[in-house]
């Protein structure tokens, strides 16, 4: 006689706290609220792990509770702290390294702009009459070469200043958004045991201070 053991893999599952539903919230103090949030689960049969994510910065451990409704049999809540996040600093030292990129940028510029001055003072002090013809014609041709030279110049790096104003924009973008995840850096992993597959829902309940985002 053969015995065969059949395991279940688990299945695991990805909520986001903003995107769920708020089903209510309970002023304590004047600082603290419980949060009352539902979540609308997919379980297969077996164990499942459902983690939340993007739960307020300042949620009490202490204080979190969870509950099945319907096939949802809780069996461990694992609660994950914020981790020390120092974005700010690399934010910083990379918008001073493309600031550093664009003045550079900036005193390339202002060197050509001053030979475009110069040239063109030095064109303003040829006269027809005092200049020979020939001479005249020599010029000319130096000045629309080393002209046009100039003007590509200006163009190249006006279209690198311009894209290191794009890069400072998107990092400046990219720091907003980790200052506000940071108000969202705790996790919750539930342990879920299911007899048979289909929806359920967890109630996920907590404390927090009343101020910040629930």
């Amino acid at each position: 006689m053969t015995l065969t053991t059949e395991l279940k893999e688990t299945q695991t599952i990805e909520l986001k706290a903003t995107q769920s539903k708020v089903h209510a919230v309970t002023v304590f103090q004047a600082d603290r609220a419980e949060v009352v949030r539902i979540f609308k689960v997919d379980l297969k049969s077996g164990q499942n792990e459902v983690d939340i994510s993007q739960l307020p910065t300042v949620l009490d451990e202490d204080s979190i509770r969870v509950d099945g409704v319907g096939s949802a049999v809780i069996s461990d809540v694992i609660y994950h702290p914020p981790t020390s996040n120092d974005s700010d600093k690399k934010h910083e030292e990379a918008v001073k390294e493309l600031q550093k990129e664009r003045s550079i940028l900036e005193q390339e510029l202002a060197i050509y702009k001053k030979q475009e001055g110069i040239l063109q003072s030095y064109s303003e002090t040829l006269k027809g009459a005092d200049t020979d013809g020939h001479k005249l014609s020599e010029f000319l041709d130096v000045y629309a070469k080393r002209q046009s030279a100039i003007d590509e110049k200006v163009r190249e790096l006006n279209a690198k200043v311009e894209e290191i104003d794009e890069k400072i924009k998107k990092e400046g973008e990219l720091w907003s958004a980790d200052k506000e995840g940071k108000k969202r850096a705790t996790r919750v992993t539930v342990i879920v045991y299911a007899e048979e597959e289909g929806e359920a829902e967890i109630r996920l309940t907590y404390s927090k201070s009343l101020f910040p985002q629930a």
